[in-house]
């Protein structure tokens, strides 16, 4: 098969770019692979044919979208077998893999009573456009099959845009288990004097960008909580965008709560594996998601995971054997209990972690690419 492939930027950090990438080096193993994007490195395989895609909008990073590019000058759909897209960037495809739905988060984001955050309106310019592609490419005629990442996203096509059911496939996203597993203490006793982790304490790790979305300021009212219920020693290892991502001062909100020296902002990392294994616990209280593929990288990682029951969650994690599932990303008491019970039982914690691990062996991309070839040869 000739097949196009559509993601704003082409490498391994993220899930879009992540999940383009490690599909298109399998599929290009037995088939013609060509990636329409803005921006792409590292390819590490010669076989891809790439074509630059210019950039038509970038919203500020508040914005649910990324960016969008044009994608729909560039791909003539007569020319492939096959014309994939991961993001609202086209007119129509042969399949789409939507990460996730923005009817669905502006929802979210109403029920918070939002009409602004931090001064900015919800619905800007990129907003509006995003949700006007959004509703052309799920309707009837301008695809051909969808394959959402996740169980939640399936239920929200359905709900949105009265998506048939037979028109959807739910593929989750994969896992690499060489790059994300659990290491050995000795291989992290440098990491844990950079950020000062003694022995005993007892480690919290969030992986996130958006940290509005993720529940960062959720998390660290939390955190108060439970120091004060359980007295232990506590660290809240934050990965990721800066500390004050969109504005706001999650360190003037740490210091108000009387948390700032029990959390640490580790920026952008590139060891990943080995920051995820200096936690005991994986915390990933978000408020809405497509998949959280790092929810799937710490329980490959070997970690017991509270998280909420969209995205990942529903779909990797058994509640009480792998990791503990939160009703309400906003119900503070509840992330804290959950939290509390991991941090009180060291027994239980390890349990989690072990079967954790197993259960991501279940999310390999090997898996992944396999089933998305299969609709791709139902849908030629």
């Amino acid at each position: 098969m000739k097949i196009a492939m559509t993601v704003p930027k082409y490498n391994k950090k993220g899930a879009i770019s992540r999940y383009v990438a490690e599909l298109a080096e399998r599929f290009v193993k037995d088939h013609e692979v060509h990636i329409f994007s803005h921006e792409w490195k590292d390819v590490g395989n010669e076989d891809l044919v790439f074509h630059k895609t210019p950039m038509i909008l970038k919203p500020p990073s508040l914005n649910f979208l990324s960016y969008l590019t044009s994608t729909t000058l560039k791909i003539n759909a007569k020319n492939f077998d096959i014309v994939q897209c991961t993001t609202a960037d086209r007119f129509s495809a042969d399949v789409f893999n939507p990460m996730s739905i923005l009817r669905a988060w502006i929802d979210v984001l109403k029920k918070e009573k939002h009409r602004t955050i931090l001064g900015r309106k919800i619905l800007t310019p990129g907003y509006l456009i995003g949700l006007g592609l959004e509703k052309h490419n799920y309707t009837k005629g301008n695809y051909k099959k969808i394959i959402p990442l996740s169980t939640s996203t399936k239920r929200e096509l359905i709900k949105y845009y009265n998506i048939p059911e037979e028109d959807i496939e739910v593929i989750p996203l994969g896992v690499d288990l060489d790059e994300f597993r659990p290491l050995r203490n000795q291989n992290l006793i440098e990491l844990k004097k950079r950020y000062g982790i003694q022995e005993g304490d007892i480690v919290l790790n969030i992986v996130a960008t958006e940290f509005h979305r993720k529940g960062l300021a959720e998390l660290i009212k939390s955190l108060s909580i439970v120091k004060n219920e359980t007295k232990s020693n506590l660290k809240l290892l934050v990965v990721g965008g800066g500390q004050n991502t969109i504005g706001f001062d999650y360190l003037g909100l740490a210091d108000k709560l009387g948390v700032r020296d029990n959390i640490i902002f580790a920026g952008h990392v590139g060891d990943l594996n080995e920051h995820y294994n200096l936690a005991d616990i994986f915390v990933f209280p978000t408020k809405y998601e497509g998949f959280g593929i790092p929810v799937i990288e710490a329980m490959a990682a070997g970690l017991p995971v509270v998280t909420t029951n969209t995205a990942a969650g529903e779909d990797a994690i058994e509640h009480g054997k792998n990791g503990l599932l939160i009703d309400d990303p906003t119900n503070l008491s509840e992330i804290a209990e959950k939290i509390s019970i991991l941090i009180g039982d060291e027994n239980l914690r390890n349990q989690m972690g072990k079967n954790a691990r197993i259960t991501a062996k279940n999310f390999t991309w090997d898996r992944t690419a396999k089933r998305t070839l299969e609709v791709y040869e139902d849908t030629v």
